[in-house]
């Protein structure tokens, strides 16, 4: 067997977003959760140093823990359900 067994230090493709643009973009995200996606991303390219598409952003925010901006789903008012929700 010849050559060198170990594994290299930096295989594959380099990250995009440092641990500090990750925090940046967390707290521009618990700001204000219900904020839409271009808003967030106009703020996070405010930051100094930071220029990354907006593909590398949402995958990021998905990461995150940001699963999207949709209203959860709610439960259909029966006439039963009506009265109960009145009372």
């Amino acid at each position: 067997m010849s050559g060198d067994c170990r594994n290299l230090l930096r295989h594959g493709r380099s990250t995009k977003l440092r641990y500090k643009d990750r925090r940046v973009l967390s707290k521009e995200i618990r700001k204000n959760p219900t904020k839409r996606m271009p808003h967030i991303i106009q703020e996070f390219q405010k930051a100094p140093g930071t220029v990354v598409s907006i593909n590398n952003i949402c995958k990021e925010a998905h990461l995150l823990g940001s699963h999207g901006r949709a209203a959860s789903h709610k439960s259909l008012l029966t006439n039963y359900n009506r009265v109960a929700q009145l009372m």
